[in-house]
């Protein structure tokens, strides 16, 4: 009688090096399957093996379409990379992780962050190289976190709750299409911010504020302000500009003498400029301003300047007469040279300051 054949075991996703890799992170809590092009995690074979102690895991250079719930289920779990994988989303089961400090999901195809993903103790999280249109609103509960790479993503904006990672250090938004910058990143203790590569226009007056920070990377963004010659020349220049540069602004006496035209009804005005033309601010004559028209009756419309002035019928076989008024020239309003005087004086001022600065350092 012919003996019966025993059947093969099937071959483990990746060969015998997987089994022997599975070994080792029984024994040494550092599980490496990288480069192997699997397309599921070998849970079956993991089962003979106690990974409960595993701290480190990295699935990197496979061909992971989703992050295998084995890896989710290691509560020891402080490192996980899962970059260079074809992952196009992560499960909220991430939040079971619970010691995980760092987590690589760079180089993948994610289009957003489940938010259960903030409630980890995360210090490092890169997602750098994926398609991210927006970040979670509540990434501000990443309380530890410390670096944060988001580069070569699709953002067009940030949450404002980005200002509460009140440990992060690294801020990496390089190859994206921000337009804007939170001015809440001012409140953060960064030593290396780089936004290069985006369509910001302008850098908060607020960054000036970043006593911390070591690089600022702005290369390739149609920065107005500060101007491209001073961005050239570094971060301490930009500093300068930022804590230098006073805001345009006119004083008040300089805009309370500016007629904008809302307040204008015909020939007279309401409020304080209604005053200046009465004192001669106007081409007509004061004292015509002020007389009634004869023969006019006033309707007051409720308004202490606001009155209405009716003239009688007109006879039309009386023949017109133009009565002749001497022209008065037009006076500034009151205190309007010496505003302008003045504001032109302290703009001087700063600009001449400033240039000392930047020429001193």
């Amino acid at each position: 009688m012919a003996e019966p054949v025993m059947a093969e075991p099937l071959p483990l996703p990746g060969g015998t090096g997987t089994e022997r890799a599975l070994e080792e992170a029984a024994a040494s809590g550092n599980l490496i399957l990288a480069g192997r092009r699997l397309r599921d995690f070998p849970a079956a074979a993991a089962r003979r093996w106690d990974l409960s102690d595993t701290t480190q895991a990295d699935l990197s250079q496979n061909l992971l379409a989703d992050v295998p719930p084995a890896a989710l289920a290691l509560p020891a779990l402080e490192r996980l990379v899962l970059s260079h994988n074809l992952l196009r989303r992560i499960p909220p089961a991430i939040g079971n992780l619970q010691a995980l400090t760092h987590l690589d999901l760079s180089r993948n195809q994610l289009r957003s962050l489940p938010p259960a993903l903030c409630s980890l103790p995360l210090r490092v999280l890169d997602a750098s190289a994926n398609r991210l249109s927006r970040l979670p609103e509540n990434i501000g509960a990443l309380s530890s976190l410390r670096q944060l790479d988001v580069a070569s993503n699709q953002l067009r904006s940030l949450p404002s709750a980005i200002g509460r990672l009140r440990s992060l250090r690294d801020l990496n938004l390089r190859r994206n299409l921000l337009t804007a910058l939170p001015s809440e990143l001012a409140e953060l203790p960064l030593v290396r911010l780089d936004f290069s590569c985006n369509r910001v226009a302008a850098i908060p007056r607020s960054f000036g504020r970043l006593r911390q920070l070591q690089t600022l990377l702005t290369d390739n963004n149609p920065l107005q302000s500060p101007p491209a010659q001073i961005c050239l020349k570094g971060r301490v220049h930009i500093f300068k500009y930022l804590q230098l540069t006073p805001p345009t602004r006119f004083p008040e006496e300089f805009a309370d003498g500016l007629d904008s035209g809302f307040n204008s009804v015909d020939s007279g005005t309401f409020g304080d400029f209604s005053e200046q033309r009465r004192n001669g601010g106007g081409d007509s004559d004061p004292e015509e301003q002020q007389r009634p028209l004869e023969g006019a009756e006033s309707q007051d419309l409720g308004h202490p300047e606001l009155r209405c002035r009716l003239r009688p019928p007109l006879d039309l076989e009386r023949p017109i007469e133009f009565e002749q008024h001497p022209k008065v020239k037009p006076r500034p309003p009151p205190g309007l040279l010496a505003g302008f005087a003045l504001f032109y004086g302290l703009v001087m001022a700063a600009l001449i300051s400033a240039y000392r600065a930047l020429c001193g350092s």
